[in-house]
């Protein structure tokens, strides 16, 4: 529509003109194949000129005929950006004031609520305590929308004079054909990993919250259409990539180097800082798998066998034996909260997270796992002692099948023993209860705000080890 009322406003501009012929003399046609000259370099010069302004108070300036043979091109071709330009002034500028709004409502990005979520002032989803029953009298308060406020365009409209002709007209077309960006959300709970054995370490409460976003002209001017793409097209796979991590959008350094020069801008919107990507790593080699179950074994080693043995060994007498399970208590939750973390630092997806996030990160404790797996053992150890120091089969039996429940328990703590037994049997239920979780995934850990890592958290860290 707006292509044929600029070709409407040109013709009329042209058929208000009036045409002098000129006589076919050598000079008159020295002179035209002057003015062609002239004009075909502008033509072609236009795209490369910096500032829209530039190309149009050019134009101004050249000679009539030479302004006719512009706009007769022009028109035969449909060139629209040259249409705009070899109109007069006035009408130069009424089109211009019709494609740029005078002022915009501000944008803000949009949160939703829920019966059972809602945004907090950071912009995480999180739930909410739900009233099953209302009591009489009561009415839930509705919240009042607030006024949208109005932001003048005025500095806008010049900067977009100061930019080339391609660009200008590339940012007017994209701002008034813009698409919102939307992006579905649910809520993590915190981290249990300090607290539970076997801890899925991140879980989901089911009700979807949605952000969405639509970008200012300001945005348009600060960023190009290759950033606007890249930001959509991860909001996209955030979305996609709530349940599968798989699905989020994988960040290469080019990525982070397109996006870097507008971290600032990202970084103060809700939306655009914490959508969830993904990052490129490779499953972890033969060699590398046995090293992630050293840094597992030998913590639990220390905690399940050594040192229930050694105290177990050096107590005499009924306080000593009590005394003994409080230093075996304490031994392990001393491992999990400060040795466990050190080896676990050196894990494969622990040392891919460094490499993308840097020291972003929550630190995997276990330290009430390892203090009840330390009580546990030397409970288990004393008793099988004991029953094994009697010589009759019976005992003799009992205490045998207590080292081997703790031996069991030991390996249900080092491998996932799901994955090799029949769905119901005894090596599945210790699994269930003793399996320290190895995170099968770089992205099933969590960064300081014990949340999922964030394109903000990427920038940031990426920043970080450029300076």
């Amino acid at each position: 529509m707006k292509k044929y009322i600029i070709l409407l406003l040109f013709s009329s501009y042209l058929t208000g003109m009036e045409l002098v012929s000129l006589e076919q003399t050598k000079e008159q046609k020295k002179h035209a194949k002057k003015c062609d000259r002239v004009a075909r370099y502008f033509i072609q010069q236009v795209p490369k000129m910096k500032e829209l302004s530039d190309a149009f108070n050019t134009f101004q300036k050249l000679h009539t005929p030479i302004q006719l043979l512009i706009s007769e091109y022009a028109i035969k071709n449909k060139a629209i950006t040259l249409m705009v330009i070899t109109t007069h002034a006035d009408i130069f500028t009424a089109i211009i004031q019709s494609v740029i709004p005078k002022s915009e409502i501000k944008q803000t990005v949009q949160l939703s609520t829920s019966t059972y979520a809602e945004y907090d002032q950071n912009g995480y989803a999180k739930s909410i305590p739900h009233l099953i029953i209302v009591p009489l009298g009561v009415i839930p308060k509705k919240k009042t929308p607030d006024k949208p406020e109005i932001v003048p365009l005025d500095k806008e409209q010049q900067k977009i004079f100061k930019l080339n002709v391609i660009s200008a007209f590339s940012i007017l077309a994209d701002y008034m054909n813009q698409k919102k960006i939307m992006v579905k959300d649910i809520v993590e709970y915190n981290s249990i990993s300090k607290t539970s054995l076997n801890d899925d370490y991140i879980d989901y409460f089911g009700d979807k919250l949605t952000k969405s976003y639509g970008w200012t002209f300001d945005d348009f001017l600060n960023t190009n259409t290759a950033q606007r793409d890249k930001l959509y097209e991860i909001a996209t796979a955030h979305t996609e990539g709530r349940y599968k991590l798989d699905e989020r959008y994988t960040m290469l350094q080019e990525d982070t180097d397109s996006l870097m020069p507008i971290k600032k801008r990202i970084k103060n919107n809700v939306l655009l800082r914490l959508l969830q990507i993904g990052i490129p790593f490779e499953p972890p080699t033969p060699l590398e798998k046995i090293k992630d179950v050293l840094l597992l074994a030998i913590p639990l080693s220390i905690t399940e066998g050594i040192i229930p043995y050694l105290i177990y060994n050096n107590i005499k007498g009924k306080l000593q034996w009590f005394l003994g399970g409080v230093a075996s208590w304490g031994s392990g939750f001393i491992i999990g909260y400060w040795i466990f973390p050190l080896f676990d630092s050196w894990n494969t997806h622990a040392l891919t997270i460094h490499k993308h996030f840097g020291s972003n990160k929550t630190v995997v404790e276990k330290r009430w796992s390892f203090a009840i797996l330390t009580l546990f053992h030397y409970i288990v150890h004393a008793m099988a002692d004991k029953f094994l120091s009697i010589p009759t089969f019976t005992f003799q039996a009992l205490g045998c099948a207590l080292h081997g429940l703790r031996i069991l328990s030991y390996t249900a703590g080092v491998f996932d023993l799901r994955s090799v037994t029949r769905k119901f049997c005894v090596a599945n239920l210790f699994t269930e209860i003793f399996h320290l979780k190895k995170y099968d995934h770089p992205l099933k850990r969590r960064n300081k705000d014990d949340k999922s890592y964030t394109l903000i958290d990427l920038l940031n860290a990426q920043s970080t080890k450029k300076i």
